[in-house]
């Protein structure tokens, strides 16, 4: 092989060229793909100075004062009442008792007639969805009985024309 490269040198010089070529590709194409030193998760840090921060005043708001026992006020304790005075509060409690708990009634009355429609709702989906997959078995199942009659006409087809070469022969 030497010999043949001896009797023919454009093909060494052709060959040192390419090599060249492919070295100086790869060079440049590993120098445009350079890597970053920081990592993709690195969170960019602010280094500030602590002693800055502690000559900086802080606003406060004005300054307040602990009330004193002659500002607040006395508490008045709740007297409890007769008996006859509570029976009489009492209906009036049970009446606005009774609205709240005709206003909860109600509210939960009209969740559960909505819960039962959306549960109707489901169902004539799932009716339509069952009806539609019928209807795709059977369009297929049709499919396949013509393909099955086609291929027995065509066998039946076939089966008459050897008849008749056979017919013919004879």
């Amino acid at each position: 092989m030497l010999k043949e490269l001896f009797e023919n040198p454009k093909a060494l010089f052709w060959a040192a060229i390419i090599h060249v070529l492919v070295i100086l590709l790869m060079i440049i194409s590993f120098s445009f793909d350079k890597k970053s030193d920081e990592a993709p998760s690195a969170t960019p840090v602010t280094i500030v100075d602590a002693a800055s921060i502690l000559d900086q005043k802080v606003p406060t708001g004005k300054p307040r004062n602990a009330p004193t026992p002659d500002d607040v006020e006395p508490v008045e304790k709740p007297v409890e009442k007769p008996i006859e005075e509570t029976a009489k509060e009492e209906p009036e409690k049970k009446s606005d008792m009774s609205a709240a708990t005709a206003a909860i009634m109600a509210a939960q009355q009209a969740a559960m007639t909505e819960a039962k429609e959306q549960k109707k709702n489901d169902e004539r989906q799932k009716q339509i969805k069952a009806e539609s997959r019928k209807k795709a078995e059977a369009k297929q199942r049709e499919k396949e009985k013509l393909k099955k009659e086609q291929r027995r006409a065509e066998r039946k087809k076939e089966e008459a024309k050897k008849e008749r070469v056979k017919a013919k022969a004879v």
